[in-house]
């Protein structure tokens, strides 16, 4: 039990940086082994959330969308109406849950009420291609292939930073120079004349 008791005191006190490059494998191991049974439970019970709430979030946007064409007025909400709200909710946590979730949720009414529609619209393809991907691909594999790769690259990486670097330099002056030759994609990307130059 003392055994277990220091390996999970030894997990609480590593970085996320140290589990990810495995300086403790004993930990990283365990990190690893929980996310892989964690996934592996989920996969016996079909179950997939992330679709759901795509589907209701494309819905809402579209409503949306469409209420606006037809006129129909959406009323808006202050994000100071939503910090007090949450405020009550949340007291105990306040410094830390409320920002984070009142950020969330703010953005998240300024996306569905399409209030910058190429914001809107960058969610509504996003959250499309995502139910695409999960209707190609199924869900455990997609969680599999990302958590796999969440503890692979990371080590790769800082194996080989030296050849890979050089590479990574060379494509991103690569493709500066082909978003300067179209302005229209240049200025929608954020880079400015001096950046691409």
């Amino acid at each position: 039990m003392q055994v277990v008791k220091q390996i999970v005191d030894d997990t609480m006190k590593s970085s996320s940086q140290d589990l990810q490059l495995w300086k403790d494998p004993k930990c990283s191991a365990i990190i690893f082994g929980l996310g892989l049974l964690v996934m592996y439970f989920f996969s016996l019970t079909n179950y997939c959330i992330i679709t759901a709430i795509l589907t209701v979030f494309q819905i809402t946007l579209v409503a949306t969308f469409i209420g606006g064409f037809l006129g129909m007025k959406v009323e808006k909400k202050q994000p100071s109406d939503v910090e007090g709200q949450l405020t009550s909710y949340f007291k105990s946590a306040e410094d830390v849950i409320v920002p984070l979730v009142t950020n969330f949720l703010t953005s998240i009414n300024a996306v569905v009420r399409w209030e910058d529609y190429a914001t809107s619209g960058k969610w509504l393809v996003g959250s499309l291609f995502v139910v695409w991907l999960l209707n190609q691909v199924s869900i455990f594999t997609l969680c599999l292939t990302a958590w796999l790769l969440w503890w692979s690259l990371p080590v790769a990486y800082d194996k080989n930073k030296d050849k890979i670097d050089p590479v990574v330099n060379k494509v991103r002056t690569q493709f500066e120079e082909k978003v300067k030759t179209v302005p229209k994609l240049a200025e929608l990307l954020g880079y400015n004349q001096k950046k691409v130059e």
